[in-house]
């Protein structure tokens, strides 16, 4: 499936080599042509089809509190700290003239390795005193974990800087013109993707969502994030994270728009293209559906009225305006 090779371009991507533009052209290739939003009718949703616009909010507002959520594992984000301070401990304190290189190699390996080179220097080696490795070791072990700490906070901001604004590729679900469309009430509108340019928000800013049975896990980006090898870190594992949904979900065939902000700031509309079509729900009530129309033919939308098929569960369609 092509959303399985999406994933894998972005997980393999790193500062030194990004592989980003490959996943957004993969991603590009398998763009659907249309893309639907659901609205119960009230102010919000009237507003949003009048001005062209679409609200954008954090994941916190979302009717799934899992939403957006991924893992860490502190204790190897700590762990992957101390390992980054191995060479320059090394090189402050000249270990290598007692230390063979198979001992610091092994010290690095191991789950407190700043403890363990500390171990393993000979007994009666004498340090002066503003340079002890004992005592920097001990220094780290109650420093590094309050760092780690304030680090993976930070990263668990960036979920509430990011807005979201979700689509589908679905107008005719039963299931979510029940749960977003007011039990078939409301209306579902319809952006035509494919004629939009390559570079604009709404093509290149949307994402598919990738349905899973277990959260994100970004304590390997945030291992890197705290040790060296800067060039191996992963700038798309982030985005990766926003998209990832339980899999539950499936159904919903999710696109969503993620707007990765570098502060925190309200929830706010969007502007967006005019839509192609507005679906009316096979609920509708007559005054809702004629105040829709009047605004969808002011603007040059069309209107299309869902039906429930007689003999099956399925829905229909047909223009009324």
């Amino acid at each position: 499936m092509w959303i399985e090779e999406f994933v894998s371009q972005l997980k393999r991507s790193t500062v030194a080599k990004l592989r980003i533009e490959q996943a957004l052209a993969l991603k590009e290739a398998h763009l659907p042509k249309s893309m639907f939003k659901y609205y119960r009718i009230n102010s919000h949703s009237l507003t949003n089809l009048r001005d062209d616009t679409v609200w954008i909010c954090s994941p916190e507002a979302y009717n799934d509190p899992y939403d957006c959520l991924f893992r860490i594992t502190e204790a190897d984000v700590v762990t992957a700290a101390k390992r980054g301070l191995v060479k320059d401990f090394v090189r402050i304190f000249k270990l290598e003239r007692f230390l063979p290189p198979d001992v610091i190699k092994s010290a690095r390996a191991s789950d407190d390795p700043l403890q363990r080179l500390v171990e393993a220097i000979p007994a009666g080696q004498v340090f002066p005193p503003d340079s002890d490795p004992v005592r920097m070791a001990q220094f780290a072990s109650v420093r590094l974990p309050k760092l780690v700490g304030d680090t993976i906070n930070f990263i668990h901001q960036i979920r509430c800087a990011t807005k979201v604004c979700s689509f589908t590729e679905r107008s005719d679900s039963i299931v979510m013109w029940s749960h977003y469309a007011d039990y078939h009430k409301g209306f579902c509108i319809e952006y035509d993707i494919s004629k939009l340019p390559p570079q604009h928000l709404l093509r290149r800013g949307v994402f598919p969502a990738v349905y899973s049975a277990s959260l994100f896990d970004l304590t390997r980006w945030s291992e890197k994030l705290v040790s060296v090898g800067r060039q191996r870190f992963n700038p798309a594992l982030v985005l990766l994270a926003m998209t990832h949904k339980y899999k539950d979900w499936k159904y919903e065939r999710e696109w969503r728009l993620v707007l990765t902000e570098p502060l925190l700031s309200d929830d706010r509309a969007l502007p967006v293209p005019t839509p192609t079509r507005l679906l009316l729900g096979s609920r509708i009530t007559q005054e809702n559906k004629t105040e829709l129309t009047g605004i969808c033919t002011a603007k040059g939308i069309e209107v299309w009225q869902m039906e429930r098929a007689p003999d099956a569960f399925e829905l229909k369609s047909f223009r009324v305006a």
